[in-house]
Parts: structure tokens; C-alpha cells; sequence
């Protein structure tokens, strides 16, 4: 991974841990680190996704005091998943983004349900699908375009050929 990879993890997971818990909605919240995640992805590939998938995550799952390792499973396995679409979609579409980072939040949430019920945290999925699955990947489709595109341009200018 790029040095400029890493700038933008750690960029994530500051922002993560200062702006954005100011920025929830009722049970909606944001989650830019995934955003970061589906972005690198699908313009890098998976190679990329994974490996920020997996840092992000480590690092989310040392700053909160919850399950260790359950976001870095979490967001490995999507970064992996999303980044398998890398060469399949057209990267300058606009509705990309926002397609790709709703599905990828169901997903995400999902291997957190899962992983959370494995370790005998018992929740309705009804409950979760409809209090936090559904308004995450809501809330979290407003802001994917940008950071999306950010991560685009960046890309352009500083690794123009160089993966």
C-alpha cells in the first residue's frame, strides 16, 4: 500500500473519531471509513480494498472499546468484495458510488450481524435491518459521491499510471 493510502486511512479514522459522530441522525450514522474502503476498491481494485479493509478496520477495532477484530473482518471482507468489480465498472459514472456503497453497507452490516450473533449478541435482524442497516446505507449513499470522486482526482494527479 502507497504512502497516500495510509494519509487516507488515518485521515478517515481522525475524522471518524472527531466530525462525523457530531454529524449522526437519529440511528443513522456515517460511516466514512467504509466509504474510503468501497472507493479505494473500486478504483484500485482488490488488492487495494482488502488491504484497506483490513488496516482501517485494525485500527477502528484498537480505538473503540468494543469486540476486537470484528470491523477488521468487517471491512477486509468488503474491501474484497467491492474490489472485485474494479475492472467491471465505469469509474467516471456518477451513479457508481452511491450504488456501490449501499450495497457494500449491507454487506458490511451484515458480517457485523453475523459476527456479533456467532458471539452469542442476540438482536432481531428485523430490528437491525430496519433501525440500522437501512438508515447507515442511506445516510452513508449522501456522502459517497464526494468522497468517491476526492479519491478519483486524487488518484489522477498523484498516481496517474502507478498502482
Amino acid at each position: 500500500m502507497h504512502f497516500a493510502g495510509w494519509l487516507i486511512i488515518a485521515l478517515g479514522v481522525v475524522l471518524q473519531t472527531t466530525v462525523v459522530p457530531l454529524m449522526q441522525i437519529g440511528n443513522a450514522r456515517l460511516d466514512l471509513l467504509l466509504l474510503v474502503i468501497v472507493s479505494a476498491s473500486l478504483i484500485f481494485g482488490r488488492v487495494a480494498g482488502t488491504s484497506m479493509g483490513f488496516f482501517s478496520g485494525l485500527l477502528w477495532d484498537l480505538l473503540t472499546a468494543q469486540i476486537f477484530g470484528i470491523y477488521t473482518l468487517a471491512k477486509l471482507i468488503t474491501g474484497y468484495v467491492m474490489g472485485g468489480f474494479e475492472k467491471k465498472v465505469f469509474k467516471e459514472n456518477p451513479i457508481l458510488p452511491v450504488v456501490a456503497v449501499f450495497i457494500a453497507t449491507f454487506i458490511h452490516e451484515f458480517i457485523l450481524y453475523i459476527s456479533a450473533f456467532t458471539l452469542e449478541i442476540r438482536a432481531p435482524f428485523w430490528l437491525m435491518f430496519g433501525q440500522t442497516m437501512v438508515p447507515n446505507a442511506l445516510y452513508n449513499c449522501l456522502l459517497a459521491p464526494f468522497v468517491y470522486f476526492a479519491i478519483y482526482r486524487f488518484r489522477n494527479s498523484i498516481w496517474s499510471g502507478d498502482r
